[in-house]
């Protein structure tokens, strides 16, 4: 199944973007009357009729409505963006896949990358969301300081900081357990240093291993997600 995106719902209407227009009617050359599936990101699944009056214009009238119930096992993934801006979009199409709830960018001491195209990464994201057929968007928070991130009163009670620089750190799948809303915190490819850490620890951040391989950064957010969706059996 094919799902397209609205960004806004208007009564009975679906209001769907330029883009998800002209892919209507010209890639897929639908007509009047065919049925189509929308995602609006924020739970609902919609069936809609389309009225199609122009190459530019078409009316997505909602025919029936399937809301999902918000999940509370929701992972706050905190990562420090890549160098390398590929990368860094195809860890936010793979995370947002995966059913992540929220991503916020961190600047570390050692980021390689301070600012993103918060625009494009949205974009990437709701590419995902169509493709996966996730009924939640990830909230996706632009590059922001450490400081100001363990400030933020909407983190979860379970926190956790990724790192190397200890040994026998504990293994985020032996503390963490199902139906746990959780924010997991990784580096940049240098890592955290000490100082960060140790501000994170006095934040309420746990120290955990992702195991015995170095894994680059955007390896570990899809590590972990993915993690986080094995657990409760996504």
């Amino acid at each position: 199944m094919h799902y397209y995106y609205a960004h806004k719902i208007t009564d009975d209407v679906a209001i769907l973007s330029e883009s998800e227009v002209q892919h209507i009617t010209k890639s897929m050359r639908m007509h009047d009357g065919d049925e189509i599936w929308v995602l609006d990101g924020k739970g609902s699944k919609m069936r809609c009729r389309l009225q199609v009056k122009g190459k530019k214009e078409v009316v997505a009238w909602i025919q029936e409505r399937i809301v999902e119930p918000v999940n509370q096992v929701r992972l706050h993934l905190a990562i420090a963006p890549t160098k390398n801006p590929g990368r860094l979009e195809w860890l936010v199409e793979k995370v947002t896949e995966l059913g992540v709830g929220q991503i916020t960018f961190l600047n570390t001491g050692r980021s390689e990358r301070t600012k993103i195209n918060l625009d494009r990464i949205r974009k990437i994201a709701i590419s995902a969301l169509k493709q996966s057929g996730n009924s939640y968007l990830p909230v996706i928070s632009d590059v922001t300081s450490l400081d100001h991130f363990f400030r933020l009163i909407s983190l979860p009670v379970h926190r956790f900081i990724a790192h190397c620089q200890s040994d026998n750190l504990p293994l985020l799948t032996k503390i963490l357990t199902a139906d746990e809303e959780a924010v997991v915190m990784i580096g940049p490819e240098g890592d955290f240093t000490t100082n960060e850490i140790a501000e994170a620890t006095l934040a309420g951040f746990r120290p955990i291993s992702l195991g015995k391989l170095r894994l680059r950064t955007e390896t570990a957010g899809i590590f972990v997600t993915s993690m986080v969706a094995i657990l409760n059996k996504f």
